[in-house]
């Protein structure tokens, strides 16, 4: 699929109208091969941006290399601080480029570069549920498994239904995982918010509703969320919150 190189420019420096901007992340839901050509021009400018930087460090190299040769053993001393000085510029340009003139990520950006749909990792496990609610269980997974959001949100819509204890917090979990999927993250938090903390989901479950804040565009929400798992030692996501973070503050600026 290719896409005018000014859609993806516009979108990515949020210089889209609201309505743009809707229609635009519509087509990243419904469009086959549209995220990817999305996420391959992000990598591409990041490594043009890499390149230029490289390119700079070069020719300051080589300026400092040609300094060296031209002076007599009596001035190299000057010779040194030039090059020394050209080293501090570069430095400084490359605080600047990246802190400053990066181009600002958009919620959906931001959003897109972290999320990943969780992968089934307990296939079967011990449990007290009937067989109703076990079957409902497997096709449910299955859904999921093959991408089918809607078929896997209406069979763990009944899971919940039926009141299992065993499957409360697993399925709240991966029902809202469906939700985002399905470009709905309002219903996603609703069943985040069903997850119990002390339970086995509860770390990813912190993780995924902060995503859904950014996707929402709550930013204030996103980083209140974020520092807590940042600042707990023990959370397996507490760099890429770290990570997150800095992403945001990028929009504050």
């Amino acid at each position: 699929m290719k896409i005018d190189l000014a859609i993806l420019e516009k979108y990515t420096e949020g210089r889209m109208s609201p309505e743009e901007k809707n229609d635009f992340e519509k087509r990243i839901k419904d469009e086959p091969g549209f995220k990817e050509e999305l996420e391959n021009f992000i990598l591409s400018k990041s490594a043009i941006r890499f390149a230029s930087n490289k390119r700079l460090k070069t020719k300051l190299d080589d300026i400092g290399a040609a300094l060296e040769d031209k002076y007599t053993r009596k001035t190299r001393t000057l010779a040194y601080l030039m090059a020394a000085a050209g080293v501090a510029l570069l430095i400084g340009m490359g605080w600047l480029m990246n802190h400053n003139f990066q181009p600002r990520k958009s919620y959906e950006e931001i959003f897109l570069s972290y999320y990943q749909r969780p992968e089934i990792n307990e296939m079967s496990f011990r449990s007290t549920a009937g067989d109703s609610v076990m079957m409902k269980w497997h096709k449910a997974m299955d859904h999921y498994t093959a991408g089918d959001m809607q078929e896997a949100i209406t069979e763990f819509g009944h899971i919940t239904d039926m009141s299992d204890v065993t499957f409360s917090s697993r399925t709240s979990f991966f029902l809202g995982i469906c939700y985002l999927e399905s470009n709905q993250p309002e219903a996603a938090l609703q069943a985040f918010n069903r997850v119990k903390k002390n339970s086995s989901y509860g770390y990813e479950t912190q993780f995924y509703k902060a995503l859904c804040y950014i996707k929402l565009g709550k930013q204030e929400d996103a980083v209140e969320l974020l520092d807590i798992v940042r600042q707990d030692n023990n959370h397996p996501r507490r760099k890429e919150a770290a990570k997150l973070l800095k992403d945001l503050d990028r929009l504050i600026r």
